[in-house]
């Protein structure tokens, strides 16, 4: 092979670092590019979680933190993802629930109104974890970054 330009030689060792920064993760057995550590990250969502809890406020409603915090701790403890799990409820009528790496969640009143069971917040709750098992926002980071 005959490089033509220092260019092409950029290329070629780029490639072979986006390659080589590609890791098997042990939750989903996917090969997935990963540029960015767990720490940063995690410190990303401490960051933006901490803007969350000052912009978006919270129910009043103890009780309502209480069952998802039950539910979620229970969640939290049988996944892998190395996480500090925190969980809020926001005092919007919207129906959705987000995590922010490092196992920051939040819901919104609207779905937490919605629901008749444990089990479907425990559902929705499982899969916001499983966001954090699946290192979901480092892939994405990792490519935009690629």
């Amino acid at each position: 092979m005959v490089l033509r330009s220092r260019r092409d030689l950029l290329r070629i060792l780029s490639a072979g670092m986006v390659v080589g920064a590609c890791s098997e993760n042990p939750t989903t057995g996917r090969r997935q590019l990963s540029l960015v550590s767990d720490e940063t990250l995690a410190a990303l969502g401490r960051e933006a979680w901490a803007d969350a809890l000052a912009r978006m406020p919270r129910v009043a409603d103890g009780g309502m933190l209480a069952r998802l915090e039950r539910i979620g701790q229970a969640m939290a403890a049988r996944s892998s993802a190395p996480a500090d799990w925190e969980f809020a409820v926001f005092d919007s009528a919207d129906i959705n629930a987000f995590v922010l790496p490092g196992g920051k969640v939040g819901f919104f009143r609207g779905l937490m109104d919605l629901v008749t069971s444990d089990d479907e917040i425990a559902a929705v709750v499982g899969h916001e974890v499983a966001h954090v098992s699946a290192r979901h926002a480092a892939e994405r980071m990792s490519q935009q970054m690629a």
